[in-house]
């Protein structure tokens, strides 16, 4: 609701604060697009109050008075559901290493993203 929001908000504010702390200009604007699709899509309230993110300068001098919300693809994740389809996904990929069915190199490519999905935010 309205408080998590809030609170979110106040943590972006803090880390703003902290990133800017040795500048001298009077006005920084922080983009908060990434934010605001992550309050829409997230479901779960333990999960967006520990939001994980980072506030991004932009490049050059720009970044002196200009910066932008980044969401950390590192989240915690509380979906049964999907945490249920993951390990299904874990088991049955071993079981095909173990009975050597995943044999093709990119097979197994796409398989290892799908139950390590930290590979994604690699590439």
């Amino acid at each position: 609701g309205l408080t998590l929001g809030l609170k979110v908000l106040l943590s972006v504010y803090e880390s703003a604060y902290r990133e800017y702390a040795k500048s001298d200009k009077q006005v920084v604007t922080v983009m908060c697009l990434q934010l605001t699709d992550a309050a829409q899509k997230n479901k779960d309230p333990e999960s967006f109050e520990n939001l994980s993110f980072e506030i991004a300068r932009s490049q050059g001098a720009l970044g002196d008075t200009k910066a932008e919300v980044r969401i950390s693809p590192w989240q915690i994740v509380n979906d049964t559901t999907k945490l249920q389809t993951w390990n299904e996904e874990a088991d049955s990929f071993v079981k095909d290493i173990l009975s050597h069915t995943c044999k093709r190199e990119n097979q197994f490519l796409k398989r290892i993203e799908k139950v390590f999905h930290e590979l994604s935010y690699l590439t």
